[in-house]
């Protein structure tokens, strides 16, 4: 990794993709739980064409899954890794739409 970043500085990724890399070839380092979240969402967002109604709107299925997750993780009270924290920013600072109405709170 400190290879790659001292020819191409602004490989900046260059570390999520060794831990992705890690991760998915070391499958004995996993958590059972989450292991057993994310291939169930998986395979259901695979093969929901089959079996969900026709007439739901493309991406369903993974409205679906996030939700089934989510209430999975609400009434087990799984409080599993997090990904990232959230960024703390001003609310003053940001996108703003509609004449101030709507405001995206991002760093640009």
């Amino acid at each position: 990794v400190k290879s790659v970043k001292a020819v191409v500085p602004g490989a900046t990724g260059v570390n999520g993709v060794s831990n992705i890399l890690y991760a998915a070839t070391n499958p004995q380092t996993w958590d059972p739980l989450p292991a057993v979240i994310f291939f169930s969402c998986t395979l259901f967002v695979m093969k929901a064409k089959n079996f969900l109604p026709k007439w739901m709107p493309p991406g369903s299925e993974v409205v679906i899954a996030t939700a089934a997750a989510t209430v999975f993780s609400v009434y087990t009270e799984y409080d599993g890794g997090v990904v990232g924290e959230i960024p703390t920013i001003s609310s003053d600072r940001g996108i703003s739409f509609f004449g101030g109405n709507v405001k995206i709170p991002i760093e640009v």
